[in-house]
């Protein structure tokens, strides 16, 4: 008599794994990979469902009391669920943090205590570089860390659930993390927030989220910034980036020490180029200063000399 498979069994290997599924067919139990979605929001989804497939199926690798410490745990929490929904809560939150400390966690824990709120975020941004520094001061102990999170805004909004994406798992310890924004365009409007986990894969709420920070009044020289020669009498194109500023001061100088002439007291900020017909002057000590016409201080210099030759 040939050998039949209960339909227990067939059920209790349905579980789906990385986006792969058990199934019976022809009499035989086979695996059937999904096809790869063709568009990036349909990938996402199918790799979020394939992640809780995957950890549903470590489910029943639990012993019984494993299951029955969370049924408990389950017990403990705010809100109602079984222990497996507390197991797969959890642990999804511990994968898709992909921080190497954090793994599926088998054993529920003693007790239900997330992790407080990161501090009210502080927030750093650097032009030059277009990288944005988030910082906070608590939490700061072992065993807890903190994702960061943004949100993108073609205009500013305040609205109160944007859509955010993780960008950066740390260890809280470490009290601050980067986000490289240099790949939008310079007007973007870039919400951060930040939650804590621990090693449970308990959660904290979200850190204060704040809007939008405003665009710095900044501005860096592009060219000159060094090494380069020019002939008198040639025309040099003063490049330079800004933002928020109304008019720009442009300023050279052929001596060292440094003596300030100007090249023009005022020309619009947003214009980013200045071309500048170089006198009759030689040296190898030059260097070109741009400045806010109404903040002197708001300034940039050629990073190193440039020579000018008859």
């Amino acid at each position: 008599m040939a050998k039949v498979t209960p339909s227990a069994l067939i059920t209790a290997i349905q579980g789906k794994w990385n986006g792969s599924c058990f199934q019976m067919w022809k009499n035989k139990i086979v695996v059937r990979s999904n096809p790869i979605p063709k568009f990036p929001n349909k990938a996402s989804r199918a790799r979020y469902k394939g992640v809780v497939s995957s950890i549903s199926s470590c489910h029943y690798k639990l012993t019984p009391d494993q299951k029955i410490g969370w049924d408990t745990y389950s017990d403990l929490l705010p809100t109602q669920m079984t222990g497996f929904n507390a197991f797969m809560s959890r642990n999804c939150v511990l994968f898709l943090a992909q921080h190497p400390d954090l793994n599926i966690y088998f054993d529920a824990p003693p007790a239900y205590s997330p992790p407080i709120s990161p501090a009210p975020i502080g927030l750093c941004y650097y032009p030059k570089t277009g990288h944005y520094c988030l910082f906070w001061s608590d939490p700061n102990c072992a065993g807890v860390y903190v994702q960061g999170k943004y949100a993108v805004q073609s205009g500013y909004s305040n609205q109160k659930s944007p859509s955010w994406r993780m960008f950066n798992t740390v260890a809280s310890t470490a009290l601050k993390m980067d986000f490289d924004a240099s790949k939008f365009p310079i007007d973007t409007m870039i919400r951060f927030t930040a939650l804590s986990i621990n090693i449970s894969g308990e959660v904290s709420l979200m850190a204060q989220a704040k809007p939008p920070p405003p665009m710095p009044p900044d501005l860096y020289l592009i060219s000159p910034n060094g090494g380069e020669t020019f002939s008198q009498g040639s025309t040099l194109s003063i490049l330079w980036n800004s933002i928020s500023i109304a008019n720009i001061r442009i300023e050279y100088t052929i001596l060292d020490p440094v003596s300030w002439i100007e090249i023009t007291p005022q020309t619009p900020g947003h214009s980013g180029l200045f071309s500048w017909v170089i006198p009759s002057v030689e040296s190898s000590d030059c260097l070109v200063k741009i400045s806010d016409e109404s903040n002197p201080l708001n300034s940039d210099t050629s990073d190193a000399v440039f020579t000018i030759i008859p």
